[in-house]
């Protein structure tokens, strides 16, 4: 799977205040440290329906029939110009170390990534785990703290009915560093998708930054500046050393310019003087077997075409007679033009050539008269040999490839997960409806696979977008479980 790429975009958001991620638990004095991938899908929704382009929107990804248009990933925190992501599952925690607690760490750079994937070792001078954020911070940038800290907020619930009576209780919050924040990265099915959705998702997302997203944000929380967008290709906006391309071999075209004459003397000259030096040897060697090689290849068709004398059938072989063949011309003739020339007296006769004795042929015994029988079908004649090719053996199955899940995941029937192996881990999403029709319902809870995970398929996973609307619900509500994953290189470590 080197070869996977698909167009993207790398986005930072940039908050101005707190941040409201409500836990799996639903406890108001937790928070979770993921926005995850699922709630990102819900909130870029209803930035679409403000914009206008809901239906198409739906259309394109949750309700596509083949490849989703875009794939959303959860979003993780970043800190400057280092990026945090929840590890491989395969890869994570390397061995004990008595200097880190390795175990410890939730979310590593994608620089740290790189070297696991590498299968380098880690310098343990260089690292240690941040408690409050639970991130693996580099000692040499020397960070005050982690991206992000774990606050709660004390509030007041005043009944303006009763007056006196109110009502004490607190929100935990993240609270963010300077020049820190959460970020995302969006993929692309092909070009044309690129095309048609990237503007409006770049309108949706400041839409988001400006509006918030998560909860409480009727207090303002979950806002941020207007987000930084790179463009790209995935993974090369993520993981930049995992896909470095290996220089290409020099081949010169014809009409290239000449080869400078310092490469062309260490290559080509002894060459050329080798194969001048070694005409004259050749000439030599090829001069003497002409005469014989051509003497031999002319009389040899001279001979086979000449037509061959008449020859007189000896007679059957018998005992005590020596077989011979005679040539007329040479036995029977010759002999009586000479001696008629070379002598005054008459011509005795000709002898008379004996005649071979007749061989008695078998006396031929006739044929007994058999019952009639039917007339033979007519034969047909033999169809043409036609030689088979020789039948290839079917390809071996391809090996399955590890998938590195950055966003939550829902298999759909057409994933084919070797759920035997992998390394992955399960969680239960559910959550409120927030919809203009209905508002505070209860959604339907899912399984669904957590961010990290490797799953080992021979396809890219696709994914689903299950319906969790509550029963009679006037629309339906998606919980988006498209994949966003990575092929890397398979090792379990654990």
């Amino acid at each position: 799977m080197d070869e996977f790429r698909m167009p993207g975009m790398l986005v930072r958001f940039r908050p101005t205040g707190p941040w409201r991620i409500g836990p799996d638990s639903g406890a108001r004095d937790r928070v979770d440290h993921i926005f995850h991938s699922d709630a990102l899908y819900s909130a870029v929704c209803s930035a679409m329906g403000q914009l206008g382009t809901l239906e198409d929107w739906l259309a394109a990804t949750a309700g596509a029939e083949g490849e989703p248009a875009v794939r959303l990933s959860s979003c993780f925190p970043w800190q400057e110009d280092e990026l945090f992501v929840v590890p491989p599952r395969n890869l994570w925690p390397p061995p004990p170390s008595p200097k880190v607690r390795w175990k410890g760490a939730r979310f590593v750079p994608l620089s740290l990534v790189s070297l696991l994937l590498a299968e380098k070792p880690l310098d343990e001078e260089r690292w240690a785990v941040d408690p409050g954020s639970d991130c693996l911070l580099p000692t040499q940038r020397r960070f005050s703290t982690g991206p992000f800290r774990v606050a709660v907020r004390s509030s007041a619930a005043v009944d303006r009915l009763s007056p006196g009576a109110t009502e004490l209780h607190a929100t935990a919050c993240l609270e963010f560093a300077e020049r820190a924040g959460m970020w995302c990265a969006i993929g692309f099915a092909d070009e044309e998708a690129r095309r048609r959705w990237s503007g409006p998702l770049k309108s949706a997302l400041r839409l988001l930054a400006d509006s918030g997203m998560g909860g409480e944000r009727s207090r303002g929380w979950g806002r941020s500046l207007s987000p930084s967008i790179t463009e790209g290709s995935i993974p090369t906006l993520l993981l930049p050393k995992l896909r470095e391309p290996k220089p290409a071999p020099k081949v010169i075209a014809a009409g290239a310019p000449e080869v400078p004459e310092k490469v062309v003397s260490t290559t080509e000259e002894p060459v050329v003087e080798a194969a001048v030096e070694a005409a004259p040897a050749m000439e030599a060697v090829v001069e003497a077997p002409v005469e014989v090689v051509v003497a031999e290849v002319v009389a040899e068709p001279i001979i086979e075409e000449a037509p061959e004398p008449p020859v007189v059938e000896a007679a059957p072989e018998t005992e005590g007679t020596e077989i011979r063949t005679a040539s007329v011309k040479e036995d029977v003739i010759e002999p009586l033009l000479l001696s008629s020339i070379n002598s005054d007296e008459p011509t005795p006769e000709e002898p008379a050539v004996e005649e071979p004795p007749a061989v008695e042929e078998p006396p031929v015994e006739e044929p007994v008269a058999e019952a009639p029988q039917e007339e033979p079908a007519a034969v047909e004649p033999p169809a043409p040999v036609v030689v088979a090719k020789p039948v290839e053996p079917p390809a071996p199955a391809q090996p399955p490839t590890a998938w590195w899940l950055l966003s939550l995941f829902t298999p759909s029937a057409s994933d084919a997960i070797d759920w035997k192996r992998g390394n992955y881990t399960m969680l239960t999403r559910a959550g409120r409806v927030e919809s203009a029709a209905k508002w505070g319902e209860l959604k339907k809870s899912v399984r669904m696979v957590g961010e990290g995970s490797v799953l080992l398929a021979t396809a890219p996973p696709r994914g689903a977008a299950p319906d969790v609307a509550p029963e009679g619900f006037p629309h339906p509500v998606y919980r988006s479980g498209l994949a966003f994953a990575i092929p890397i290189p398979w090792r379990n470590s654990q």
